[in-house]
């Protein structure tokens, strides 16, 4: 089986932390299982987000995987600013009693909503010290 903390790789040049490497390898040592959600079968994408308790990640479709968690499954998600006002996985989240805490930094282009973005790494172990807690 897979962990019950996962974070969810995106290895794109759109939509991704300027700084994701530093921010993979603090959730690896935290314990997170790295998944690539497009290396799996769909059945395969259900049983892992069905076990999951902790999903981090990159804003993408991946959180889609939502809609099979348990109720109170912690979500710590990373946006650009531009791209905020998409609710689908608000709502997912609302349907589903998953905690959902998404994150911005600093878009490096503004009003892309396709752009790179930086998160300093303490605002993230922050949120995700809170999100243990709640």
């Amino acid at each position: 089986g897979h962990s019950s903390k996962i974070f969810l790789v995106r290895r794109s040049l759109t939509r991704n932390l300027s700084n994701w490497k530093e921010v993979e390898a603090f959730f690896v040592s935290e314990g997170f299982e790295l998944i690539e959600p497009h290396k799996y079968s769909f059945d395969e994408k259900i049983s892992i987000f069905r076990n999951a308790e902790f999903v981090v990640g990159a804003s993408s479709s991946s959180f889609y995987g939502m809609l099979w968690c348990k109720p109170g499954t912690k979500f710590l998600r990373f946006s650009t600013l531009a791209r905020i006002p998409e609710p689908t996985v608000n709502e997912f989240a609302n349907m589903t009693g998953s905690t959902l805490l998404t994150l911005t930094g600093n878009d490096l282009e503004k009003n892309n909503p396709h752009a790179m973005y930086n998160i300093p790494l303490e605002k993230i172990k922050e949120a995700y010290n809170y999100l243990k807690t709640i």
